[in-house]
This record gives structure tokens, sequence and C-alpha cells, in this order.
């Protein structure tokens, strides 16, 4: 598995090129290789004291924002 940002972009080109191979390609003119948002995830805690002088509250949020690497290519067909 590829983590790191050169790792994944290799890793998009060779699935590009495999998919261009099982077309009956020879080739990939590559359109480019970017980030696509894949999802999110947050959470949140908090907590309320009641205290007879002083009411008191305290919260706590944290989220994390996913993506994942694609590119876009043309299979293409150059005579040997």
């Amino acid at each position: 598995m590829a983590f790191s940002a050169a790792g994944k972009i290799d890793a998009v080109i060779a699935r590009l090129k495999q998919q261009a191979a099982n077309l009956g390609a020879n080739g990939l003119l590559l359109h480019g290789v970017g980030d696509r948002p894949a999802g999110s995830v947050g959470v949140g805690v908090s907590t309320e004291t009641n205290a007879p002088r002083a009411d008191v509250g305290l919260g706590f949020g944290a989220s994390t924002f996913f993506s994942r690497k694609v590119g876009d290519g043309e299979a293409i067909f150059v005579e040997p």
C-alpha cells in the first residue's frame, strides 16, 4: 500500500495503465492526477455542571477530512 503522496500518484498511474492495457492499448495520455474528497469524520463531547453559584459547561470537538488520489487519461494504441 502506498502512503506517501508520490506512492499514491504512482499507484493511480499504474491502475490507469492496467485499465488501458485491458482495452488493448499500448499507451496512455495522462490528463492529470489530483485529490477527490472521500469523506469526513467528526466527533464532539461536552459536559455541564450545575453548581449552587455558577453553571459550568465544557465542550470539545474535532473533525478530519479524507481524500483519495484520482487520475484521468486516454488509452491509445500506437503502431509499433
